[in-house]
């Protein structure tokens, strides 16, 4: 008997098992909302930044606090990263498509998209006062960068790309650049130079075991420079925001 017993489970493990169990059905996958290249307005009450919320990178403006959101665009492209006019009344933001950008400007409220320029380049910035934009060329590893009218006339090289420079943006008063730049050792950091490239100025000399210093935005009065600072362990993948102070022009 007990071998028959045995035998008779062994049996029922092997040939019936799918029948008798139950499937489990897998988790419902979950969805991830990226959102990131948040600029905030020049009197601090809105924030605008680029989301993947519905499989394409589209624009949102919302209060400090997330709410009151209004999503700006519904397009299959790539919209961003989005900066204010000097005044807050209005947004600019770039459409890449290949190696061009079409630039674009919105109200706040989602009113009057137009479109304001074109460049042969990517990643394109607006300078505060609406006349010139930043725009990059070249592979990532060796950028090369330009300002141009916002027609992509009477374009000029700030940088020759024999170097990283990445996460361009605009001082308040369209006079400096901020800036991502890679040392020797591949550690990033945050630099400035003049509207025309001039006076390049390394502004963070983090330890290594600190972590990368990226993505500078500069405070409404342009004494200050906030950046992230990003852990170089894979394990860690934590971050921080740090601020340093700027010289008075």
């Amino acid at each position: 008997m007990p071998h028959r017993t045995a035998h008779f489970l062994l049996c029922l493990a092997i040939g019936t098992t799918t029948s008798l169990a139950t499937p489990i059905a897998p988790p419902d996958p979950v969805r991830v909302i990226e959102s990131s290249a948040p600029a905030v307005s020049p009197d601090g009450s809105r924030i605008a930044f680029v989301s993947k919320r519905d499989g394409a990178i589209d624009l949102y403006v919302s209060s400090p606090d997330g709410t009151d959101e209004v999503r700006l665009t519904r397009t299959p492209e790539e919209e961003g990263p989005p900066n204010w006019s000097a005044d807050g009344k209005q947004i600019r933001f770039a459409v890449s498509a290949g190696d061009a950008s079409r630039v674009y400007a919105v109200d706040p409220e989602g009113k009057n998209q137009h479109q304001i320029g074109g460049v042969p380049g990517r990643n394109a910035v607006v300078s505060p006062d609406g006349t010139h934009v930043l725009y990059a060329t070249g592979p990532w590893t060796a950028v090369r960068l330009f300002v141009s009218s916002l027609d992509g006339s009477q374009p000029r090289p700030l940088s020759d790309g024999s170097s990283v420079l990445w996460n361009p943006r605009w001082s308040p008063d369209g006079k400096s650049i901020a800036f991502t730049g890679r040392d020797a050792q591949g550690q990033l950091y945050v630099a400035t130079m003049n509207a025309d490239g001039s006076e390049r100025r390394q502004v963070t000399h983090l330890p290594v075991a600190e972590g990368n210093a990226q993505v500078p935005a500069w405070s409404p009065d342009g004494r200050q420079l906030a950046f992230q600072v990003s852990s170089r362990s894979r394990e860690a993948h934590s971050s921080h925001i740090w601020i340093v102070d700027q010289p008075a022009p």
